[in-house]
């Protein structure tokens, strides 16, 4: 059967033969054949069904400019009342479409919005705003900002959007409150945003309170002077002028009390190490005792600010040995930027605990090729028996490390050799004969591995 003459003929009510199913019309919508799809998005919009509307407004985008138009003319013939259920179960796409750039859409888009706004058509979008999905939701929460009439609901609308926990939602939110006329609703607004779960958020919220000469943010700049986010703190650092001494002897007092959760004795103690690094280090020595993972890793930021080089080593080691992998993966961090690595003998025993081996294998990365294929070798030796997952650990290690060196140069010292010479067959016993054949693929390209 010729599909694009049975699909025009359908097009056209003319059709005779069988007539396809409307699944199988669904399916042509997204055939390879330009005409194919023309004619299948011609023959929807005869049917009129309007679950079909997903399809449509998908095809609306199509890069051949007949399925454009086809898919558009099938999309207003559906901008009627009685399909507003095919609206709602269309809303992801429809927010997909909006986005899509390959052709200007904006004409669409608007009869849609002018459709879909009308009274009681938003009174239906605003009973499904929480069952649709997050990009449906975002695309939704937009446009009733923008098409809701009555000043109560829209300031109830943004004020529940700013503290949603859906970034794209709080986001468009605070754009609707800041497009706001200035004035009190506005500035209301503009001080729930600073309540945000979204650090981003709270920033933008305060900034613009701050540019509002009609109000005075006093306390509310004192408050976010502990927010937890360093962005939040920042500006409201540089807004606090005179109560300055204030805000320090507050968070000195959140030190000396005890009685503070772990995130605020956090956000206390990086306020004290930027205007008293004296006072902050006393407080840094309890922090990294205290059994807050939170407290322990700031006290250890801090520290490792204000220690010189010959110290942080120490510091790299006591991180690394550190039961929380928060505090671990800041050890990792710095040692990737440039801080110099623990002894191999005391980064080696590392291992002995089972949890803080993959901190100590991201260390490893960053010594020497040959100091770390011999503490790999070691390992692989000592667990070939007991602990499976990080026998498997290690084995991943010996295979980055031969990828690594595919595009290393570093030759070997004495030690390295004397140890490679002495040792490589007992170590190769221990491997897998694939992984053992790749190491000694790369030990003979640099002398080494083979029988003396």
């Amino acid at each position: 059967m010729n599909v694009n003459r049975w699909l025009k003929l359908l097009a056209h009510a003319d059709a005779s033969g069988p007539i396809p199913t409307l699944e199988e019309l669904l399916a042509l919508v997204y055939a390879a054949d330009g005409y194919t799809r023309q004619a299948a998005v011609e023959a929807l919009a005869e049917i009129g069904d309007p679950r079909v509307l997903p399809q449509l407004l998908a095809r609306a985008n199509d890069w051949v400019s007949q399925v454009r138009h086809a898919a558009r003319v099938a999309i207003e013939s559906f901008l009627r009342d009685d399909c507003i259920d095919g609206w709602i179960a269309a809303l992801p796409k429809l927010a997909a479409l909006s986005r899509a750039r390959r052709a200007d859409h904006s004409g669409l888009l608007l009869r849609i919005e002018a459709f879909l706004a009308r009274p009681g058509n938003l009174e239906r979008l605003a009973s499904v705003q929480h069952a649709t999905s997050h990009v449906a939701a975002r695309w939704l929460f937009a446009f009733r900002a923008r098409h809701v009439l009555q000043a109560a609901t829209r300031l109830s609308l943004v004020r529940d959007g700013l503290m949603s926990s859906d970034i794209g939602i709080a986001g468009a939110a605070l754009a609707a409150a800041r497009g706001m006329p200035p004035g009190t609703p506005r500035d209301n607004l503009l001080g729930a945003a600073c309540l945000s779960r979204f650090a981003k958020v709270r920033a933008a919220g305060l900034r613009e309170l701050l540019c509002s000469p009609q109000v005075s943010t006093p306390s509310l700049v004192r408050e976010m002077c502990m927010d937890a986010s360093p962005l939040v703190r920042s500006i409201a650092l540089a807004a606090v002028g005179d109560d300055l001494a204030g805000v320090l002897e507050r968070a000195a007092a959140t030190l000396r009390s005890g009685s503070h959760t772990a995130r605020e004795g956090a956000v206390a103690l990086q306020l004290i190490s930027a205007a008293r690094p004296a006072d902050a280090l006393q407080a840094c020595a309890k922090a990294i005792r205290s059994p807050a993972a939170v407290l322990r890793r700031a006290g250890y930021a801090v520290l490792w600010s204000r220690s010189a080089a010959d110290v942080r080593s120490g510091l790299v080691l006591q991180m690394l040995s550190d039961p929380s992998a928060k505090v671990r993966r800041l050890a990792v961090d710095y040692v990737g930027r440039g801080a110099e690595p623990p002894p191999l003998a005391a980064l080696e025993s590392l291992a002995a605990r089972p949890e803080l081996l993959r901190s100590m294998l991201s260390v490893l990365v960053h010594t020497s090729p040959w100091d770390r294929l011999l503490v790999l070798l070691r390992l692989q030796a000592r667990m070939a028996a007991p602990d499976q997952a990080a026998t498997e650990r290690v084995v991943q290690a010996l295979q980055a490390w031969c990828a690594d060196m595919t595009r290393t140069f570093v030759q070997p010292a004495a030690r390295h050799q004397e140890l490679l010479a002495t040792a490589w067959p007992e170590w190769r016993a221990c491997l897998d004969a694939g992984l053992a054949s790749r190491i000694e693929f790369h030990l003979h390209a640099f002398g080494l591995g083979r029988s003396t």
